[in-house]
């Protein structure tokens, strides 16, 4: 699986590659603290810690994924000598272009329908907005490239 597979389903996100940070999504967070640390190794494994203690099971879990998911594959081999081949960016697949992609329209449309109802958006919305417009560019410009 690729970082941006899980950094997707992440909510918060600061941060660029290698390293992230996000609200955990396995906890109730306070006031929206950022207490996720996503770090990517250079052998592809993704690296998840919680600093409000939740285990990598329970994070990967509260956005559908599994332990596996943040792990490349492994050489076939056996013992202590295995490595992890390196790891080769491939394309989104159109499926999770579009799954990411839904998830920022529908806070694109949460953000709007508060602006449509006359509530004036705060400092988080305007950040979480161009959050959503940067990432909705991003998974538009991959749907070109896979057309």
């Amino acid at each position: 699986m690729t970082a941006d597979a899980l950094l997707c389903r992440l909510d918060g996100l600061q941060g660029r590659a290698p390293k992230w940070r996000a609200i955990c999504p396995a906890h109730q967070s306070q006031h929206g603290t950022r207490s996720l640390a996503i770090g990517e190794a250079d052998d592809g494994r993704l690296l998840v810690h919680c600093f409000a203690g939740c285990d990598a099971q329970a994070i990967v879990a509260a956005v559908g994924l599994e332990l596996a998911d943040l792990f490349p594959t492994k050489l076939i081999g056996h013992g202590a000598a295995d490595q992890f081949r390196p790891r080769i960016r491939q394309p989104w697949s159109v499926r999770d272009v579009i799954a990411a992609l839904r998830g920022e329209l529908m806070v694109a449309y949460v953000l709007l329908g508060a602006v449509a109802a006359g509530t004036p958006p705060n400092d988080d919305d305007r950040e979480r907005a161009g959050i959503a417009m940067e990432r909705i560019a991003h998974f538009l410009a991959e749907l070109d490239h896979a057309a």
